[in-house]
């Protein structure tokens, strides 16, 4: 999607602060001004003032100079930003110091792997303004391609510049280059999206079939596959707001008179969720997945074993 290598070595390297000014001034050929307590990078404030524009006669070195602060910007705001959104990290001046080994870094598999990073503290944050690091970019690209929620229209994509040879054409994240948004209420965007996230399946999950297969060309329906579903359905699952009740659906009551917890929370302008309906059918597929595990082992007649397969 991005275009960046997952081959190569590994994005390593020292990760002490002492001396990082030092490191940052002999990477951009600039002393690093008085940034308070900070220590974690320059701000990128400061790189856009000092790097904004190459001069026209400046020298190889200069240019240099210049290329290297590009490539932090790069990094600090679409391959690599921080929760904070205003720091370019210095962790990365060990792997882009020397110019001619810098490609033969795996840098897609660092942008996947400090994304999945990220979102894992994104996740266990608590303050009031949580934020999120990470090519957040990346992952908008992949859930437009996989996941049929709040994806949008594509449009006719811009005419790429002509006569580009074959590494410098467009990837394929070039097809959302133009898109229509389907809501424009983003309070309201988010509610459905809950929803229709909720609602996915296994199958409806996937746009592409035949990367959900196994190496048989046959649909993962083998009984591992279904116990690991079974575990990860109950050990990942997250819901991002608590839904209006806990009850099992079936033994909600309805009434006439609309004074129900299900009518009060429609009217107070909450949206009304699939989640109970969703997690009761969730249980029950659950606990009949784990008879049919139970009782196929000792299924002697081979179209009853092959119907529990």
């Amino acid at each position: 999607m991005l275009g960046l290598s997952i081959r190569g070595q590994p994005v390593t390297g020292p990760c002490v602060s002492d001396g990082w000014r030092a490191r940052v001034a002999a990477f951009l050929g600039r002393e690093v001004e008085e940034q308070g307590t900070r220590t974690s990078g320059v701000l990128i404030s400061w790189l856009r003032e000092h790097f904004g524009q190459c001069p026209q006669d400046a020298d190889a070195e200069t240019v240099g100079h210049y290329c290297r602060a590009w490539i932090l910007h790069l990094f600090a705001c679409v391959l690599f930003p921080d929760a904070t959104g205003d720091t370019a990290s210095w962790m990365w001046i060990h792997c882009l110091t020397d110019w001619h080994q810098a490609g033969f870094y795996s840098w897609g598999s660092a942008v996947l792997c400090f994304l999945y990073r990220q979102l894992c503290e994104a996740c266990r944050r608590t303050s009031g303004s949580p934020s999120v690091g990470g090519c957040v970019y990346l992952l908008q690209l992949w859930m437009w391609s996989r996941l049929p929620v709040g994806r949008p229209e594509i449009m006719p994509r811009r005419p790429w510049f002509p006569g580009e040879p074959p590494r410098r054409q467009p990837t394929w994240a070039y097809i959302w280059d133009q898109v229509k948004v389907t809501h424009t209420r983003l309070d309201r965007a988010y509610l459905d999206y809950i929803n229709e996230i909720d609602a996915l399946t296994a199958h409806s999950e996937w746009e592409l079939f035949e990367e959900n297969v196994d190496e048989n060309n046959e649909p993962h329906t083998n009984s591992a596959y279904r116990q690991y579903q079974s575990w990860y359905q109950g050990a990942t699952r997250h819901r991002l707001r608590e839904a209006w009740t806990q009850d099992d659906y079936a033994e909600i009551q309805s009434s006439d008179d609309e004074d129900t917890v299900y009518d009060q929370s429609t009217r107070a302008g909450r949206q009304v969720e699939a989640g109970p309906i969703l997690d009761r059918m969730g249980r029950t597929l659950q606990t009949l997945v784990r008879d049919i595990e139970h009782i196929r082992p000792r299924v002697r007649d081979p179209e009853i074993r092959s119907v529990l397969e």
